[in-house]
């Protein structure tokens, strides 16, 4: 089958190419299967990663604090990566993008197993972050170029239960991994990835364009951005006010004032106003940030929470999680119905409304009756998450046309897995510290308390943004 595109071009100094309508040498089907699959290594990487950290914690000496950066490394990169590949996407075409980045995460993951020190271990995970985080952008751009868009939440639909089904297996398969061979295998599973890449670069060989221009200075801004507000959210709750998390503190403000400079100043900025401008990609964005806060924050802190309180192993903690990830599968396959009947804006308060619901259960009743109970406690977080993403993600790809779809999907996704990677590293921090709360204890309830917090200021805001502008919840 021979390929074939269409294209829209920009004139002026930021004159781009994109491919709008494509049809590639594979079905939408296969290349479904195949996204699917890297999308399932890749979050099976980073779960599996994260139950590998006492055991990489006892070979090299190292504190919780130090072998945490494993995760949150991985997270910053994977935040500002996101983002990154929608230009990178414009410049050199989706498919050989995104199999670059695909091939960036075999590379790190290779780097992982056989690193000799803690410190290639963290810096393996950051290039494992910088390739991973290619996938999630370029493959809804991707879908979105092979779907009709009656058909594209389906597809939307299908990653994110793939993604619910990883998160739950990750843990297990992790654990297996690190129990029968070693903690070098579970951070070495994003090789398995690497096949992908040549389907992908086969299915969608077109180039991108040679003229687009690349803001690096910004993307390294946003770097700072993201780094430094990650670190200070984690080392908060364990060190409190000093040197260093205020310095931390500083960099972020310093990222963040780069950006914001960046972003009116150059001719083709790395986040361009003329998305963050737009007055219906806020909303959608800053929900991302909390639905993605309110859930992965709750399943990147209860392996911890479980294994202190019952001292169960990887696999046991995989089975506790389980019924969100089937809640995820389930609620993912009726969000094409509820947003036609609810609109995406009245979706996504349906699923803040349960993801609210979840994380006050966790809050007020905690770890410590009983594995049992909490498997019941986060089904309501696996429906509002999987409620979220699609008719988010969806909304945003008709809101924009060309090359600013690409990018602005990158964007939605670093405030997603932003929101993600702070709401894991506050509540880690937290069980760490073993901060304590009247009414609520200590530990993990006070954590969930404050994600409950947030999912319900974004109940909030939602509320109002569909009682005060009624007409913005069509895309």
């Amino acid at each position: 089958m021979r390929v074939r595109s269409s294209r829209i071009c920009l004139s002026g100094p930021e004159r781009t190419c994109s491919v709008d309508t494509v049809r590639g040498r594979l079905s939408a089907t296969a290349i479904l299967t195949m996204l699917g699959a890297a999308v399932f290594l890749t979050v099976a990487n980073t779960t599996a990663s994260a139950v590998s950290q006492p055991a990489i914690a006892q070979t090299f000496a190292a504190g919780p604090a130090d072998v945490g950066w494993v995760v949150f490394g991985y997270s910053a990169m994977f935040a500002i990566a996101t983002a990154l590949y929608g230009r990178l996407a414009a410049r050199f075409g989706l498919g050989r993008t995104l199999s670059f980045g695909i091939l960036l995460l075999a590379f790190g993951s290779l780097v992982a197993v056989v690193a000799p020190t803690l410190q290639v271990v963290i810096a393996a995970r950051v290039i494992q972050g910088a390739g991973s985080g290619a996938i999630p952008t370029l493959s809804v751009a991707i879908l979105a170029t092979r779907y009709p868009p009656e058909r594209r939440q389906f597809a939307y639909g299908i990653i994110t239960a793939v993604v619910g089904v990883a998160q739950a297996l990750g843990p297990m398969i992790g654990g297996l991994l690190v129990d029968l061979i070693s903690w070098r295998a579970a951070v070495g599973v994003g090789m398995l990835a690497s096949p992908v890449a040549a389907f992908i670069w086969y299915d969608l060989p077109q180039r991108g364009d040679p003229d687009h221009h690349l803001d690096y200075a910004g993307a390294g801004s946003v770097l700072l951005l993201i780094g430094g507000l990650v670190f200070a959210v984690n080392r908060f709750p364990l060190d409190g006010a000093t040197l260093l998390t205020g310095g931390a503190v500083i960099v972020a403000v310093l990222g963040g004032l780069l950006t914001a400079s960046r972003s009116k100043r150059h001719p083709a900025p790395f986040v361009p106003m003329s998305v963050l401008s737009d007055r219906k990609f806020l909303p959608l964005a800053i929900a991302a940030f909390v639905g993605s806060a309110a859930y992965l924050g709750t399943i990147i802190a209860l392996p911890s929470a479980l294994s202190r309180a019952h001292e169960i192993d990887a696999v046991g903690i995989g089975l506790v999680i389980v019924p969100a990830a089937a809640s995820i599968s389930l609620a993912s396959t009726t969000t094409r119905l509820a947003s036609r009947r609810l609109g995406y804006m009245g979706t996504t308060l349906v699923s803040l409304l349960f993801l609210l619901a979840g994380t006050g259960l966790l809050a007020a009743l905690g770890v410590d009756r009983g594995p049992g109970l909490v498997a019941i406690l986060v089904i309501p977080l696996g429906i509002g998450f999987g409620l979220l993403t699609p008719p988010l993600v969806d909304a945003v790809t008709k809101r924009f046309d060309g090359p600013s779809q690409s990018i602005a999907i990158g964007i939605f996704y670093l405030g997603f897995f932003l929101g993600g990677s702070s709401g894991g590293a506050v509540t880690t921090g937290i069980i760490q510290r073993d901060l304590s709360v009247p009414l609520l204890g200590s530990g993990f309830p006070v954590g969930e308390a404050g994600l409950a917090a947030v999912a319900l200021a974004g109940v909030i805001m939602t509320a109002r943004t569909l009682i005060t502008k009624p007409e913005g919840d069509r895309a």
